[in-house]
């Protein structure tokens, strides 16, 4: 089975570049994908620029045959209760629309920080993600705002292809402000829970 990962920082692309076996580079429509192996797990990793999401959603199935991917980004989230660095699993994205993540999967990424203890570091929560100018009447929701997330969402749920949705929160769209240490804590505690899914699924 392979297995898609959809990276939304390039900083995500090179750890996961980094630590995988028999690399491959192959490009399809302007769009570079990376194969290779994590552990004994065939993967195929992807940083597409984002008008072409779709495309690389639709090329990770039709070219690779994967059959679930894996999405990871930033959101910005307005939610007083949550902080800049935390981490999201989105269960849902909506927009005129709802799309839904795939349940099994999001268990597994609680089983494997569960696993993992006191060695991962980021506070999770679970929530939604929304589109730009999409709000929802209730504010209790746990929500961030990404179009790309949104857009991501909708092609996997259009080819029928299973996905979780990983994003690490920012306020007011601030990503830049995270030091160079903090972006290399959060990407190598998201490497440690993608490679327990992959190995998981």
């Amino acid at each position: 089975m392979t297995i898609g990962i959809i990276c939304g920082l390039f900083n995500e692309y090179q750890m996961f570049i980094s630590n995988i076996s028999n690399t491959e580079q192959i490009i399809i429509d302007g769009v570079n994908y990376s194969t290779g192996k994590l552990n004994s797990k065939e993967i195929v990793i992807s940083y597409p620029e984002p008008d072409k999401i779709e495309e690389a959603v639709a090329a990770l199935k039709d070219n690779f045959s994967v059959k679930a991917i894996i999405f990871t980004g930033t959101g910005n989230t307005f939610v007083a209760s949550l902080s800049q660095g935390n981490l999201m699993i989105i269960s849902e994205a909506i927009d005129e629309d709802v799309f839904l993540a795939e349940s099994t999967m999001i268990d597994g990424i609680f089983k494997i920080i569960e696993k993992l203890g006191e060695e991962f570091k980021l506070k999770t929560v679970v929530g939604k993600v929304l589109a730009p100018g999409h709000y929802l009447p209730d504010t209790d929701h746990i929500i961030c705002i990404d179009e790309a997330g949104v857009t991501q969402a909708k092609a996997a749920v259009k080819l029928q292809i299973p996905f979780l949705m990983l994003r690490v929160l920012t306020k007011e769209q601030q990503y830049i402000s995270f030091s160079e240490e903090e972006k290399r804590d959060i990407f190598t505690n998201i490497f440690w829970l993608i490679k327990g899914l992959v190995e998981m699924i």
